[in-house]
């Protein structure tokens, strides 16, 4: 791997959820890119359906508490050092996590954008996902003593019987819907995270997919423009990946051992 991103310099690196599963923040895929649950909500299930909202809300206000006090492990500390090194020329994440900025990695793009803030669609209000989650549970506190069922086996997000009585946070300015400033399934990334991946894509020379099959288009498309402008490619995810008649390096391996090893490599190197 080191003669993989040393040779191929600098490199743009697409993460998934398999970067944060070691800050305690499960992924989503099984070993063979099928889901591990029940798909996320649709876009338009959350905005039309009170029940498939409440859902939403009533699972993300279970698991706040362990997706909030996640932090940094050694892949988002590694990466800011390749980028320190020059290794790298930025980062393109579909998690939704900030993991990688608290990190202190600078050339990043958040393509899927950030759980930390939640805006009103029919204003401009915009709120800290924590103040949303006091009123969550100042507003549900009888769900919070529930039997808290795991949707599935080492899955951060939990579910307990609600019904029509949970209730669903709304905008304090104008009542309008609230969403969370994240890519739902069946909503867009905008245009100019788009532009900006491509373009930190044709600036250069070889690319490197941690922790993710890219199953989902968003980022598959940036490694279809890696393989057509013929760059070197290299994936480190335990699985099958959707990229993987492009890969140069195919390593199935945990991200952890992997980082790890590159991490004492560096600072050897920085000494």
């Amino acid at each position: 791997m080191v003669k993989f991103i040393e040779s191929n310099a600098p490199i743009c690196v697409i993460t998934g959820a398999g970067c944060s599963t070691d800050s305690g923040i499960f992924d989503y895929r099984d070993l063979d890119g099928n889901w591990k649950r029940p798909p996320p909500v649709q876009l338009q299930e959350f905005l039309n359906s009170a029940e498939a909202s409440r859902q939403y809300w009533s699972r993300s206000m279970l698991a706040w508490p362990r997706f909030e006090s996640a932090k940094p492990n050694v892949t988002h500390y590694v990466l800011v050092r390749l980028e320190q090194l020059n290794l790298v020329s930025s980062v393109i994440s579909q998690n939704v996590d900030d993991l990688h900025a608290d990190a202190g990695q600078q050339r990043l793009i958040n393509l899927h954008g950030s759980l930390s803030t939640v805006s009103c669609l029919a204003c401009p209000t915009r709120i800290s996902r924590k103040e949303i989650q006091c009123l969550l549970e100042r507003n549900n506190s009888r769900y919070l003593d529930g039997v808290r069922t795991p949707v599935a086996p080492n899955e951060a997000e939990f579910a307990v019987p609600i019904d029509s009585s949970f209730w669903i946070p709304d905008c304090p300015k104008c009542g309008g819907i609230l969403k969370p400033d994240v890519v739902f399934f069946g909503e867009s990334v905008p245009s100019a995270k788009v532009g900006c991946s491509y373009r930190a894509v044709d600036e250069s020379k070889g690319m490197l997919i941690l922790g993710s099959s890219v199953m989902v288009y968003s980022s598959y498309r940036f490694v279809r423009r890696a393989h057509e402008i013929g760059l070197s490619i290299a994936s480190v995810n335990q699985g099958k990946s959707r990229a993987e008649s492009w890969l140069d390096l195919n390593l199935n391996k945990p991200l952890s051992e992997v980082m790890n090893f590159l991490s004492d490599e560096y600072e050897m190197n920085a000494r």
